[in-house]
């Protein structure tokens, strides 16, 4: 069971495409996280060149006035990142990385459809994520 309560993807310039938060009350502390935690990816990709891993793992806690956050990252071969903000340790990091894995293959599949105008943030692909965010929740 994973506890999401952020989900960002940001281009390669580190600007983000889509966001997703599911704390309204935390909106603005959980924005200034994940902008935070470009930096930090940077920094873990520069220092290891030879990896062909695409998921980075745990990249550090992020702390507001309520509660203390652990920030998680995934960065494609293109430079896509998928920035995961999670308010407990998952007991199970394999299916948080399968769950970012999943995220940016759905991105991937909103760019690929030959439809799609200005906009990636569609309603099909926000409804994906809530879905995909929600099976993370409640699966055991």
């Amino acid at each position: 069971m994973l506890s999401v309560i952020c989900i960002c993807i940001v281009d390669r310039d580190n600007q983000p495409l889509v966001c997703r938060i599911f704390d309204i009350e935390e909106k603005e502390s959980l924005q200034f996280a994940v902008y935070s935690s470009l930096d930090l990816i940077d920094r873990k990709l520069s220092s290891d060149l030879n990896s062909n891993e695409a998921y980075i793992g745990y990249l550090g806690p992020a702390i507001s006035i309520k509660y203390e956050y652990e920030i998680y990252g995934y960065s494609s071969f293109s430079h896509i990142k998928v920035i995961a903000i999670l308010q407990d340790h998952p007991e199970d990091e394999d299916e948080l990385k399968k769950l970012l894995n999943e995220i940016y293959n759905t991105y991937v599949d909103t760019l690929c459809n030959p439809f799609l105008l200005h906009t990636v943030e569609t309603p099909k692909l926000l409804q994906r994520i809530d879905d995909l965010i929600y099976q993370a929740k409640t699966s055991n």
